[in-house]
């Protein structure tokens, strides 16, 4: 984990240009800058896709414990596994964008 996070340091300073403040910080422009409407649409989603997964969560970890009877320490394993889901599922099961759902099998896509 330290390593991935130093990776991701060293290529945030290699991929990120060097910038300079053009006037000196204003606590005036950073409010004027806050009634802006676009921002507060970045921030309306921000919350709803947040209180979107943590009741999400929520939900599933009530019904795991109570319903299924999965002891509490495996409800974060669990969610784990079910977040990686989509990242291998909807490749599999879509196939290319190219070639139409399941037309390429894994083997003939990388193979």
């Amino acid at each position: 984990m330290v390593a991935l996070t130093a990776a991701g340091a060293v290529l945030s300073l290699l991929a990120v240009p060097a910038t300079s403040a053009d006037a000196e910080p204003s606590v005036r422009r950073e409010l004027r800058t806050m009634g802006r409407p676009r921002l507060w649409v970045v921030y309306a989603a921000t919350i709803l896709s947040t209180a979107a997964y943590m009741i999400s969560f929520n939900y599933l970890a009530a019904f795991l414990t109570d319903v299924t009877g999965v002891p509490g320490v495996w409800v974060p394993r669990s969610s784990r596994c079910s977040a990686s889901a989509p990242s291998s599922g909807c490749p599999s099961g879509a196939g290319s964008p190219t070639g139409g759902p399941r037309t390429r099998s894994w083997r003939g896509r990388w193979g």
